[in-house]
């Protein structure tokens, strides 16, 4: 049923993503090799830069792989190629900002400490899949009211389909986006007590108010169904979702 024009509108988003993604490669591949031919880049750090710029490359593979899972046996692209593609974008720009933070501090490179904010790094990164799965598979066009959904606070029919119903059965999966959003909010909540009891108040009043403000987002985006009715405000949803990941970035390189 798509019209030519709205045909036009998704292409030019199709389009500007591919020209970004290789504009990107070219901003990190330049620069690369002339502080690289400089000798400008620290020993420690070489290995770290060439891992970042070939998966740069491993990124734009996996977007031709999830783009080209359209058409085949659906119009739009399979969940599980997106959901890769986005996890893998968010992992990679995780480790471009943590390595940036490390340089700006002129410390060695390290990977980040096991500690409260490090579990709290994974149960975003999870949240974020979650919201890839629930977005791929349009969950979020149904059940549009909270706290309630379907009229219960665990609604019958979950898990119809087994383990697979935590990919492919648009309740258990909207299920699954609201009860991590509880646990995210919890854990942060934890950590925001800890940050205080440390005199750590700027820290623990940024991570408090970022994830507050995304629980809060995520909740109008569900009841409003922006994603039909606001696609603006769904999008800004994932933007905020990138934001958590950055303060949380941020605290462990801290």
């Amino acid at each position: 049923t798509m019209t030519l024009e709205e045909f036009k509108t998704i292409f030019w988003w199709e389009w500007g993503n591919r020209q970004l993604g290789r504009f990107i490669g070219l901003l990190f591949f330049i620069p690369m090799i002339f502080f690289w031919v400089k000798d400008y880049i620290p020993r420690t750090y070489k290995p770290v830069i060439l891992l970042l710029f070939l998966g740069g490359g491993l990124q734009g593979l996996i977007g031709w792989l999830m783009v080209k899972s359209g058409l085949v046996d659906r119009v739009s692209v399979s969940q599980y190629r997106l959901a890769l593609h986005l996890t893998f974008a968010l992992i990679l720009y995780y480790f471009v900002l943590h390595t940036a933070f490390l340089l700006y501090q002129r410390r060695f490179f390290s990977l980040p400490q096991i500690s409260p904010i490090f579990w709290l790094t994974g149960l975003v990164f999870l949240q974020i899949v979650s919201g890839a799965f629930t977005a791929g598979t349009h969950a979020g066009y149904i059940y549009n009211s909270w706290p309630l959904m379907d009229n219960a606070i665990i609604p019958d029919g979950l898990f119809s389909m087994g383990i697979m119903s935590l990919f492919e059965d648009r309740m258990t999966i909207q299920f699954m986006h609201r009860f991590l959003a509880y646990i995210v909010l919890g854990v942060t909540l934890s950590i925001v007590y800890q940050l205080i009891r440390a005199h750590r108040i700027r820290d623990a009043i940024l991570l408090g108010l970022v994830v507050s403000g995304q629980v809060i987002l995520g909740i109008i985006t569900l009841i409003t169904v922006a994603p039909v009715a606001h696609i603006e405000l769904a999008a800004l949803h994932q933007f905020g979702a990138v934001i958590v990941l950055s303060i949380c970035c941020y605290l462990n390189a801290r």
